[in-house]
């Protein structure tokens, strides 16, 4: 994922759509995310979340979706590294890194 130049003091987020497009009746899904200038959270936050829980056990549905974002703060100049990862009983897709 690119945020492009975020200010430090200020924060980015990106959607991101986690559906059940696939034969599982029942997609499980897990999601964390790495790196210390990243956190994640539900829906579109307006604030930066002041703790990192990862996202553990939801089930969504056949043909439904959950939408996520994950946020980039960065606490210092320069780049940063960190990683979405999602993990589910998809057999297809058990994990995805992004």
């Amino acid at each position: 994922m690119d945020f492009g130049g975020v200010p430090l003091q200020y924060f980015a987020g990106i959607a991101v759509n986690v559906a059940n497009a696939g034969p599982c009746e029942d997609l499980i899904v897990s999601l964390v995310v790495t790196g210390t200038d990243f956190l994640l959270t539900t829906g579109n936050p307006t604030t930066v979340p002041t703790t990192n829980p990862p996202i553990q056990n939801v089930d969504i549905p056949h043909s439904t979706g959950n939408a996520y974002t994950v946020i980039y703060a960065p606490t210092s100049l320069g780049a940063s590294t960190g990683a979405l990862t999602i993990t589910t009983n998809d057999p297809a897709n058990p994990t995805v890194v992004v």
